[in-house]
């Protein structure tokens, strides 16, 4: 089938899908970081702030890429600690199932990387001053 989508599509998928929830942890833990007392609070703060526009203007990047392929993504249903997504493209329809412990931990991975690039800009932006 030549509608079937692309390994790159699929991934796209994915993180049309992963992407929003990182923003919705890091909003979390920003309002917590509001009522917060402790000394370093504003470099979590801005920290997160930082964090948060990256993964926004990726997700605006998916987002785009998604409609520039004709490729529509809904949110299913949630049964136990499966998530289930459909998605359509280019008139071909499928399901998207993600188990939440794999999604954690996909998570967890993909912050690690945000923070790791954050940090590398932070000491180059360090060092050009």
């Amino acid at each position: 089938m030549k509608n079937v989508p692309t390994r790159e599509e699929i991934e796209a998928i994915r993180n049309s899908i992963l992407l929003p929830f990182m923003l919705d942890m890091l909003e979390a833990e920003l309002r917590k970081l509001q009522h917060d007392r402790q000394p370093l609070r504003n470099l979590f703060v801005e920290a997160n702030e930082s964090l948060s526009r990256d993964i926004f203007n990726e997700l605006v990047t998916v987002r785009k890429y998604l409609k520039e392929h004709d490729i529509k993504v809904v949110e299913g249903d949630r049964v136990g600690e499966e998530m289930h997504y459909k998605f359509w493209c280019r008139g071909y329809e499928d399901e998207f199932m993600l188990m939440r412990f794999l999604a954690k931990s996909e998570l967890s991975i993909r912050f690690g990387r945000y923070i790791g690039e954050m940090g590398t800009r932070w000491k180059k932006e360090r060092l050009t001053r």
